[in-house]
């Protein structure tokens, strides 16, 4: 609802001021090597969880409707269990291979202390995300945007603001996110403590009726593992292609015109949100005329409410940029088509949710799948000539081709456009 979107606004605000403090008080360099050393602890981080945040989650939704806590807490148990041992094995191979990772792969030693220091936010990172993924699982979507998109750059900025007014000190960019993602790992096992006890003091059963050892874990953890290392490739590649090719204040000035011109989806997210189950509930009941009123509906009010956001990146993109400091100003073009991107993605309506909410999950997947090889293509062919333009440039095809072609699908399917443009269609 209303208030889980303004946690998820104020996750992205606070996200702004800790990259703000970043490159104010570092300069951007440190904030593109604290930025490539965050995609490469996200490789690494999935290794650490295995999907078992992500099948913790599907696991506490199905007891929880089945009021079996006790099984939830012997998932919880198993996991977390084998959770330990991975992120240890992780941490220990990105700290032993920071310095191989940065001179053989990037050609880049400066990367070498701050892959080796973030190695450390492994543990915490997997375990907070599991935590997490659990608050999902209890529908307690507040507490788990708090904790999973907010929490590190909260303390990572409180952090940062303790060591330099008050103790006259400046820790390393990496080490300020390892205490952010530290103190978010202990503030995440306080609520899930608190919510976790509350539903099992109302509803106690002796003995779990579920079957949930190891290898029933695994079954779904596994696969979930590989879907959600599509969705990192989808959003870390033009990052690790930059660091690759371009240098590290490139890789900053990307990640802050990215992260503008990406505002946007928040309006997509809280649409979808109410829109989703409505498009479940006319697809069960067989009534196509009902689900393309309503996919009009939904996509008319995100063109409307996306439409200012895109005239303010269109008319002030150097101010914006500016605010993190004049070397962002190289960023404006970069910042206008991957705005543009977005605002194609708003006007084809919110294609994913459609596809996903009427049994056409497994296109959506393949749509995803080639999207993504296609996205790491563009930016290992754009990139080294034209930079983080190229960058921008490869997203631009690939938001546009994805979104158009599930709009092309979706008129197949079900004989309506999901597509909105004023006095053009209906």
């Amino acid at each position: 609802g209303g208030v889980s979107l303004a946690v998820k606004v104020f996750a992205m605000a606070i996200g702004f001021v800790f990259q703000w403090l970043i490159t104010t008080y570092y300069g951007a360099e440190s904030l593109g090597l604290l930025m490539s050393s965050i995609s490469v602890l996200s490789i690494v981080l999935l290794g650490g969880k295995l999907g078992l945040d992500t099948a913790f989650l599907r696991f506490v939704s199905q007891f929880r409707a089945q009021k079996d806590f006790n099984g939830i807490a012997i998932i919880k148990k198993r996991s977390l269990s084998v959770i330990a041992v991975s992120s240890v094995a992780a941490t220990a191979i990105l700290y032993f291979c920071s310095d191989a990772i940065a001179n053989s792969i990037f050609n880049r030693p400066l990367l070498a202390e701050p892959i080796r220091l973030i190695s450390f936010a492994i543990i915490p990172m997997a375990f907070y995300q599991f935590y997490a993924e659990g608050l999902r699982g209890f529908k307690r979507i507040r507490e788990y945007a708090l904790t999973y998109n907010a929490g590190r750059f909260i303390f990572g900025s409180l952090a940062f603001v303790a060591a330099y007014f008050i103790f006259q000190t400046k820790l390393h960019p990496s080490t300020l996110f390892v205490i952010g993602t530290t103190v978010t790992l202990v503030f995440s096992i306080w609520i899930w403590r608190s919510v976790f006890s509350q539903a099992l003091a109302k509803n106690r059963k002796a003995n779990s009726e579920n079957a949930t050892d190891l290898k029933t874990i695994f079954d779904l953890s596994i696969p979930l593992l590989l879907a959600s290392s599509t969705a990192f490739l989808m959003n870390w590649t033009d990052t690790l292609v930059l660091t690759y090719f371009a240098s590290s204040e490139d890789v900053a000035i990307y990640t802050v015109a990215l992260k503008f011109a990406t505002v946007g989806k928040l309006v997509l997210m809280a649409i979808n949100s109410i829109a989703a189950p409505k498009f479940a509930e006319f697809f069960g009941a067989n009534d196509n005329k009902g689900l393309g009123k309503v996919v009009r509906q939904s996509t008319k009010l995100i063109f409307w409410s996306s439409i200012p956001i895109l005239l303010i990146l269109i008319l002030f993109p150097s101010f914006l940029l500016n605010i993190y400091g004049p070397e962002y100003g190289a960023g404006v073009t970069s910042l206008l088509i991957l705005a543009v991107a977005q605002f194609f993605s708003a006007i084809a309506g919110p294609v994913g949710n459609i596809l996903q909410m009427t049994g056409r999950q497994k296109m959506y997947q393949n749509i995803t799948i080639v999207s993504t090889l296609g996205h790491v293509g563009l930016n290992i062919w754009l990139v080294p000539t034209y930079g983080i333009d190229g960058a921008a440039i490869a997203g631009f095809i690939t938001t546009v081709t994805r979104n158009a072609f599930s709009v092309w699908y979706i008129k197949k399917s079900y004989g309506f456009l999901s597509l909105y443009i004023p006095l053009v269609t209906k």
